[in-house]
C-alpha cells in the first residue's frame, strides 16, 4: 500500500467538504453526509495498513489515545444504514 492512494482519498473528502458548505435539501445533505463518513471511514483504514507497514518495519512508536466508542458505533449505524435498509432489517 502506497501512501500516494491517500492524495485522491484526500481529494474526495474536500469535495464533500465543499458540497457540505452549499445550500443542499435534507436528502442531498444527508447523503453527501454520508460519504464524507464513509470516506473517512476508509482514509482510517488506509492509515491503518500503512500504519501496521510500519510497525512491522520497526519504525513507528505507539502511543495511546482516548476515543470515543459511541461515536464509532454511530459512524457505523450511518455508514451501513442504507445497506440494512435495503434488505428490510430495520
Amino acid at each position: 500500500m502506497s501512501h500516494e492512494i491517500r492524495t485522491p482519498m484526500n481529494a474526495v473528502l474536500g469535495f464533500t467538504d465543499i458540497l457540505e458548505q452549499n445550500n443542499l435539501d435534507a436528502d442531498t445533505a444527508s447523503i453527501v453526509h454520508s460519504i464524507k463518513l464513509s470516506g473517512q471511514a476508509l482514509m482510517t483504514l488506509i492509515n491503518d495498513i500503512l500504519d501496521y507497514s510500519r510497525i512491522e518495519s520497526g519504525m513507528m512508536v505507539m502511543e495511546q489515545t482516548p476515543f470515543s466508542i459511541r461515536n464509532i458505533f454511530e459512524s457505523l449505524q450511518v455508514m451501513l444504514q442504507q445497506k440494512l435498509s435495503k434488505k428490510t432489517l430495520l
